[in-house]
C-alpha cells in the first residue's frame, strides 16, 4: 500500500485512530442516499474495538472510508495523528470474501508475498514463513487457494495482511462465510495476533457474540444513515476461552445488551418509517380541496 496519510497537527497520545464526524452521502443522477450520517470514535493503540449495527447500516462503508478506499462526504479519520486521504502503508484490511481477496493463480507463499516490496528476497521470504506460522498454515505454503478450505483461505489472507508488519488491522466480517467450528477457531487465532503482535484491531461485524467475545469496547450503531448509539465497554478478563467466556453470566448480560440495542435501533426505524408513511388526515383533506381549485 502507497502511505497517503497527509501530516497535521498532532494526535491525541495514546491514539491510534480518531474518527471526527465522518459522513458518507452517495450522490446519483436523480437521488442521493446518505450511508453514514456522523460518526465519531477513538481507538487506543492495541486496543480491539468492534462495530456493529442492524443490517446496511454502512459499516462496511464506514470502514472503507476509515482505511482510506472511500472518500468520505464530511468529517475525517486520523491514523496516528494524519489525516488519511488515502491507503496507508501501516494499516492493513481482511476483506469478508476471502475467495475475491486471494489470487487463485498464485500458491499461497506468492499470495502472501504480493505486498511485500524492498528489502532483499530472504528477508521476504522469512517474513512470509513468519506470518503463515503465525496463521498455522506453513505445511500449505506452496498450495493454490482452491487446494484450500474456505477457513483456511482466509487464513492466508490474515496473514497477507500481517506480513506488512501493520500497526493496525482492519477486518470487515471476516468469518461471516465459514462455518460455526470454523468461525470459533479463526475468532481465537485473530485473538492471539492481536496479543502476541500487539496490533490495534478495528473489526466490523454482524454477529452479536463475536463482537462482546473479542472486543475491549463495542460500537453500536444506529440504522442507516448511520450515527453511534453506543460506546460498550466490555470488561471481561482476557485471554478469553470460547466454552469458558462465552458461558460466563457476564458475557450473557452484555449479549443481551447489544442484541437489545440494536433491535430497538430497528424498532425506532419502523416506527418512525410508518409515521412518515401515514397520510396527515388535515394535509390529505388540504390536497383533496385543492384539486378542484386547478
Amino acid at each position: 500500500m502507497n502511505d497517503d496519510a497527509t501530516p497535521v497537527a498532532a494526535g491525541k497520545p495514546g491514539m491510534a485512530l480518531e474518527v471526527h464526524a465522518l459522513g458518507k452521502t452517495f450522490v446519483g443522477r436523480e437521488r442521493s442516499s446518505v450511508a453514514i450520517g456522523e460518526v465519531g470514535f477513538e481507538v487506543a493503540d492495541r486496543e480491539f474495538v468492534t462495530v456493529v449495527g442492524p443490517s446496511g447500516c454502512g459499516k462496511t462503508t464506514l470502514l472503507k472510508c476509515i482505511a482510506g478506499l472511500m472518500a468520505p462526504s464530511a468529517g475525517e479519520t486520523r491514523f496516528g495523528g494524519a489525516r488519511v486521504s488515502g491507503p496507508v502503508s501501516d494499516m492493513a484490511l481482511v476483506f469478508q470474501d476471502y475467495s475475491r481477496s486471494l489470487f487463485p493463480w498464485l500458491t499461497v507463499r506468492k499470495n502472501v508475498l504480493l505486498p511485500l516490496r524492498g528489502g532483499a528476497r530472504s528477508d521476504r521470504e522469512q517474513t512470509v514463513l513468519e506470518s503463515l506460522e503465525a496463521v498455522g498454515l506453513t505445511r500449505f505454503i506452496d498450495h493454490y487457494p482452491s487446494q484450500l478450505s474456505g477457513g483456511m483461505q482466509q487464513r492466508v489472507a490474515i496473514a497477507r495482511a500481517l506480513a506488512v508488519r501493520p500497526r493496525m488491522l482492519l477486518m470487515d466480517e471476516p468469518f461471516a462465510s465459514v462455518d460455526a467450528q470454523t468461525r470459533a477457531d479463526l475468532e481465537d487465532l485473530v485473538l492471539r495476533i492481536h496479543a502476541e503482535f500487539e496490533v490495534t484491531m478495528l473489526l466490523v461485524t454482524h454477529d452479536i457474540d463475536e463482537s462482546v467475545y473479542m472486543s475491549d469496547r463495542v460500537i453500536i450503531l444506529t440504522t442507516s444513515p448511520a450515527y453511534v448509539q453506543e460506546v460498550l465497554p466490555i470488561e471481561l478478563p482476557r485471554p478469553r476461552a470460547q466454552d469458558v467466556t462465552k458461558a460466563a453470566p457476564q458475557f450473557a448480560s452484555l449479549r443481551t445488551h447489544v442484541y437489545r440495542a440494536i433491535t430497538q435501533a430497528h424498532g425506532d426505524t419502523r416506527r418512525s418509517t410508518t409515521a412518515a408513511a401515514a397520510p396527515n388526515p388535515v394535509e390529505l383533506s388540504t390536497k383533496q380541496n385543492s384539486a378542484f381549485l386547478v
